[in-house]
């Protein structure tokens, strides 16, 4: 990764990845009644007071560091687990990467 022709960034992909610690988007597509998707998001939003979570119908975005997944993950699945129909995590494009490295250099 060049900045006005000096090199601020030399690395693989997944190194760039994992040097820069841009959040993750998980992704979870909810079933079940409603009360217990509320009850979901309200969990989520109590262990993770300063990560964003957005519930839209019965799917359900948080964004958190990556160092978190696996404390997001047991979060998630305790208590009505079953309600989960789907998640899907999604690492920071390649895009932002380059933004990040290029906006804090």
């Amino acid at each position: 990764v060049l900045r006005k022709g000096t090199v601020v960034a030399c690395e693989e992909p997944q190194e760039l990845r994992r040097q820069t610690s841009l959040p993750i988007s998980i992704h979870f597509s909810l079933q079940g009644p409603g009360g217990a998707q509320d009850a979901f998001v309200a969990r989520l939003r109590r262990r993770f007071p300063s990560q964003p979570v957005e519930q839209e119908a019965a799917t359900v975005r948080i964004e958190i560091e990556p160092g978190r997944l696996t404390e997001l993950m047991g979060a998630a699945y305790s208590g009505e687990h079953d309600m989960i129909g789907s998640m899907r995590v999604a690492e920071p494009e390649l895009e932002d990467i380059y933004e990040h490295l290029l906006e804090s250099s």
